[in-house]
């Protein structure tokens, strides 16, 4: 448990951060599939509008990973600010 605490403490991966990350690939993957189906059924995907939509779909998951990361930076300096209260504060919930 020590090992995980310091790994966490010094910029390890974040479990909470790691299955948001999965969902929200999972969640980007459905959606570009249904986006693609959508696409072809209207024609767009012949046409040489594709790049520009396929590619907003790219900035957009890569947007997604980019706030999970945040979110990750956040956790961590949460941990390292209860880490470095005193013993006695952090106990009494301070």
């Amino acid at each position: 448990a020590e090992a995980a605490i310091r790994d966490r403490l010094l910029g390890g991966e974040s479990n909470i951060i790691n299955a948001r990350r999965a969902d929200f690939m999972d969640s980007a993957e459905r959606a570009e599939s249904q986006r693609r189906e959508d696409l072809n059924r209207l024609g767009v995907l012949r046409s040489g509008d594709t790049a520009n939509v396929l590619g907003d779909l790219d900035s957009l998951r890569e947007r997604g990973l980019l706030d999970l990361a945040a979110q990750g930076d956040v956790l961590q300096g949460q941990a390292l600010q209860e880490a470095t209260l005193p013993i006695s504060t952090s106990r009494l919930g301070i």
